[in-house]
């Protein structure tokens, strides 16, 4: 975008003072009567621009969380109506719920289930989780294995140095426990998002009560109606 400043803007500022009283950082400047000139030739104020910016970002906000408490209504309802489906054998990612129609636009919005859980990192409540799901832990989640440079490796210079020289040679088991630490962790594997239906209730309850399932996806599914 080219943008022409029209001449006589003003180059005088007027320092500012904060809650507490103190000088501010920021300087006002008072625009009067300048403008700027778009590529297509429109002249704009520079004080129409900062009101209609102040308006559409307080707009914009609040469309914002308007929109949120929508999304958590449907998702809410697309939650409830696939759990009793898919519990009675009918399982369906994708549910597409009708909104009003209005002439000839019928609204709606598609919620897709997400296969993604948050797992617990804490060791404690991975063990209640275990001790609550029993055998049928083993089929939800699997462990994976992080590495990482010991902090002490790190800020050794020499350390650092006998580091990058054994990287060059295989490392055995005794190689990585002197360089690396070794962290075991646990998430929820692929495919739970429809699988947790065919287990019991007390090992998906555990499920949901332990980690945190992600939200539905949404997405606008209007369209319009022929004649």
């Amino acid at each position: 975008m080219s943008l022409t400043v029209k001449p006589g803007y003003a180059k005088t500022t007027t320092a500012l003072k904060t809650a507490s009283g103190k000088d501010s950082a920021a300087r006002a400047l008072d625009p009067k009567d300048s403008a700027v000139t778009l590529e297509d030739g429109t002249e704009i104020k520079i004080s129409d621009a900062v009101t209609q910016y102040v308006l559409q970002d307080t707009a914009e906000k609040a469309a914002k969380e308007s929109k949120e408490k929508s999304a958590a209504v449907v998702r809410a309802y697309t939650s409830t109506v696939r759990d009793e489906s898919a519990l009675s054998g009918d399982y369906q990612k994708t549910l597409r719920v009708l909104g009003k129609q209005i002439k000839k636009v019928q609204y709606a919005v598609d919620a897709s289930q997400v296969d993604k859980f948050t797992a617990p990192e804490s060791k404690d409540d991975i063990e209640a989780i275990r001790t609550v799901m029993g055998p049928a832990f083993e089929s939800v989640f699997e462990q994976t294995v992080e590495l990482s440079i010991k902090k002490s490796v790190m800020e050794n210079d020499a350390l650092r140095k006998e580091l990058s020289q054994a990287l060059y040679k295989a490392l055995g088991v005794e190689g990585i426990r002197k360089y690396f630490e070794k962290e075991d962790t646990w998430r929820v594997k692929k495919g739970m998002a429809e699988t947790q239906y065919s287990l019991s209730k007390t090992v998906r309850d555990a499920l949901r009560t332990h980690t945190k399932p992600a939200a539905d996806a949404l997405k606008d599914a209007s369209d319009t109606i022929g004649d």
